[in-house]
């Protein structure tokens, strides 16, 4: 019997720059798959990765991103859960992903032991005792048992290993397209062909860059205008790695909070926060940021420096605000404490603790 098992939830937002460019294959929901002769056999220790768009307007439905034997990762009704089964239970990471942005997902197998990423930061790490069989063929956009669920977006970058990569393999590769000859790649589709959102009637097989070319076969798709064809991808543009560690905004590059350059930890703090963070130079923020601070957390504004709101999102710190410097945020919920020496322009919705004059 099929359970489903509920791991993390979590809140994301992103952020994105540029690495580099080039076609992917979308999908209208209704009938486009590709189907592809497996690339790993038996019960093998793998990795899967792929890029993904999803562009359904509404949470009725799953969505599969690829569909093997025993194994399928989708995006599932009613609420855009992503998760993904392994020969038995459905595992969920409780992420919304229906939010029309690019994301990177990969999942490795190593023995029992599981780890599945979203945008290069490990959400679940699992032991599952689990036998696969992937002497079959797998599928893009569809289940593997039956062409349904069929997938509404686009899809890029898919890569097979016959090997469970680090997660620092994850990380460096993500963003880049590979040469195809790498140690343990065993399947690399990057879809870059034809003519983006132009007459791609001719171009029905999706080329495998491995040396193994062990091409796709595009089924039901029209090949012609802005959907069910190859269009352009952002999708190694984005940079969106969630981000929950001990972080300091430095201004290494300008005063926006969104760029993850000015972050120490080369990522932009995710809500809800556990950590510790420290602004460090003047920070401005222009885009809607929801910001949870969580018990025993801490965010620092320095002496001297200015941390500027400009846009409408709600901040609430159960952990510590101490504010040595000027916050300009017009309101803030405080369940924990808020402290320092510095200037609050805006209001202060307490439910905690203020103590004034402490650093």
């Amino acid at each position: 019997m099929k359970s489903s098992i509920s791991i993390i939830t979590l809140l994301l937002f992103t952020t994105n720059y540029i690495h580099s460019q080039g076609n992917c294959l979308n999908f209208d929901g209704v009938d486009d798959y590709v189907q592809i002769d497996s690339p790993l056999s038996g019960d093998s220790d793998f990795t899967v990765e792929a890029w993904f768009i999803d562009e359904r307007t509404n949470n009725n439905g799953h969505s599969r991103i690829i569909g093997w034997n025993g194994f399928e990762l989708e995006i599932a009704a009613p609420n855009g859960i992503l998760r993904f089964y392994d020969s038995g239970t459905w595992l969920s990471t409780d992420i919304n992903i229906r939010d029309d942005q690019w994301h990177h997902v990969a999942l490795t197998r190593e023995g029992t032991a599981w780890k599945f990423y979203l945008d290069g930061t490990l959400l679940l790490d699992l032991v599952r005792n689990r036998t696969l069989n992937f002497n079959s063929y797998f599928r893009i956009g569809s289940r593997y048992a039956a062409v349904a669920e069929l997938w509404q977006g686009s899809i890029d970058e898919v890569r097979v290993w016959n090997s469970a990569l680090s997660e620092a393999q994850i990380l460096n590769n993500k963003n880049n397209e590979l040469n195809g000859d790498e140690t343990h790649l065993v399947g690399y589709w990057n879809f870059n062909q034809g003519i983006a959102s132009g007459d791609n009637t001719g171009l029905s097989i999706l080329d495998d860059s491995h040396l193994n070319s062990n091409d796709g076969i595009l089924n039901s798709f029209l090949l012609m205008g802005n959907t069910s064809n190859w269009v352009s991808s952002e999708a190694l543009l984005i940079s969106n790695q969630i981000c929950l560690s001990d972080n300091n905004f430095t201004g290494a590059i300008d005063s926006n909070w969104d760029n993850p350059l000015n972050w120490t930890e080369g990522c932009v703090p995710t809500s809800p926060y556990e950590g510790n963070i420290i602004i460090q130079a003047d920070c401005e923020i222009s885009s809607d940021v929801d910001f949870v601070l969580l018990v025993a957390s801490t965010f620092t504004i320095n002496s001297g420096v200015t941390l500027v709101d400009y846009g409408s999102g709600n901040w609430s710190f159960a952990g510590t605000l101490t504010n040595n410097g000027t916050l300009e945020k017009p309101s803030i919920t405080n369940t924990g404490t808020y402290k320092g020496n510095g200037i609050l322009v805006g209001s202060l919705t307490n439910d905690g603790n203020i103590i004034i004059g402490s650093d």
